[in-house]
């Protein structure tokens, strides 16, 4: 492992540039900003955010000579990047996913067709993956395993059309 730091993170049309001041972050910004020129492409202030962590000053960035809006948290590959690195946003994020999945499959958990043994057991193949899609980025704590548990015994109460028992 090198000693250099990790300055920026790509995938496809969405870059994080990540510095520790401000001043390196602008110079960051106009260097992207003149070498995606020289190749005809541009960066949409519109569409550009910022956020700081840790840093409570006001701060300015420039592209296209439009002033960028600074956020308290955005999406990034799926996940929710909050400023006070706080998951509970995402976590929320991830349950209302899955409980939109578990509303489209309404049909299947009240089909008289499947025995709910079967219907219990899609639960965690076909929902949770949902809810925990980037669970990688979360810190584990006991508050975000009781908001997951609640979560699953909702699905399981809807399945079972009444209380349902979880063994863990």
């Amino acid at each position: 492992m090198g000693t250099g730091k990790l300055t920026d993170l790509e995938f496809a049309d969405d870059i994080a540039l990540i510095s520790d001041s401000p001043v390196a972050l602008q110079n960051m910004t106009t260097e992207f900003q003149g070498n995606a020129a020289k190749v005809g492409l541009w960066i949409s202030a519109e569409k550009t955010k910022a956020m700081t962590a840790g840093n409570t000053q006001a701060l300015s960035l420039i592209v296209e000579h439009k002033d960028i809006e600074f956020v308290e948290h955005f999406q990034y590959l799926g996940s929710n990047i909050s400023r006070d690195d706080d998951a509970d946003y995402d976590i929320y994020t991830g349950i209302g996913k899955a409980s939109s999945v578990h509303r489209r499959l309404r049909q299947v958990w009240r089909s008289k067709m499947s025995v709910k043994t079967q219907r219990c057991a899609c639960t965690p193949s076909l929902v949770i993956p949902s809810a925990i899609y980037v669970s990688e980025t979360w810190r584990t704590a006991d508050k975000t395993n009781r908001m997951l548990n609640m979560f699953n015994r909702r699905c399981l109460h809807d399945i079972m059309g009444g209380p349902a028992y979880v063994v863990q």
